[in-house]
């Protein structure tokens, strides 16, 4: 299906997306498995993934949050996926974070 996706749709970009959405980011467990798909099974650039996409909508809760620390964990995991991403060795793989965010809402509050 990415051969095809890629020959068919112009510019067409393909991620792998993973939605785990916990505070842990564990969706930087799953980058590996894209990296060793790449690099092992895809016979050329059209059958790679362009890249892994995250929406983990565990960062909406910081928006309510006064911890410094819990962000700073959280970005150093966000910062996991890029890393594990690097890893790629034949060709590039692009990152992309979605954020879940609740428009006005601060524990049930408007702000």
């Amino acid at each position: 299906m990415l051969k095809e996706g890629h020959s068919e749709v112009q510019d067409l970009m393909i991620y792998a997306l993973f939605a785990d959405s916990d505070e842990a980011v564990s969706e930087q467990n799953h980058i590996k498995y894209v990296v060793w798909y790449n690099d092992v099974c895809a016979l050329d650039s059209s059958e790679r993934f362009d890249g892994v996409a995250i929406n983990n909508e565990a960062w909406t809760y910081n928006k309510c949050k006064d911890d410094p620390e819990w962000e700073t964990t959280y970005l150093d995991n966000l910062k996991n996926i890029k890393t594990e991403a690097e890893k790629q060795t034949i060709g590039t793989l692009l990152t992309h974070f979605s954020v879940g965010w609740n428009w006005g809402q601060c524990n049930h509050e408007n702000v």
